[in-house]
């Protein structure tokens, strides 16, 4: 994207408030790319391993998963977006909605999260 495309996106935005767009928007990738590779070569790497094995591992990552950098990264951006959204809804700009939007698909990720995955490995954890 072009600086002036760019540019165009957050007319009437502040510098904070695309600073925090910016931030948001690093987080989501950066968790978006730990699920994309968890996904694509961690999962199909466990599959190859005997079940005893594969499931040692999982475990061992489930307890690795939840430290202080990965979740301030995973988490840390629903206070972002939250004063994020309060103010642009305050006095919307006209990327308000875009913001919203990625803030709800970003929301919706984290319920599926916390609300299936989390349980589930949790679920792993508690097997001998």
């Amino acid at each position: 994207m072009s600086p002036s495309a760019a540019a165009a996106l957050t007319v009437g935005m502040t510098d904070i408030q695309r600073t925090l767009v910016v931030l948001a928007a690093v987080c989501a990738g950066l968790c978006a790319g730990v699920f994309f590779a968890f996904s694509t070569f961690v999962m199909p790497a466990l599959h190859k391993l005997r079940p005893a094995d594969g499931m040692s591992a999982m475990q061992q990552i489930n307890r690795a998963a939840p430290n202080g950098l990965f979740m301030t990264v995973l988490f840390g951006p629903l206070l972002v977006l939250a004063w994020l959204v309060v103010a642009l809804l305050r006095r919307p700009t006209a990327t308000t909605a875009y913001v919203l939007v990625g803030t709800a698909c970003f929301l919706a990720g984290l319920l599926v999260l916390v609300g299936y995955h989390v349980p589930h490995n949790n679920a792993l954890d508690a097997v001998d």
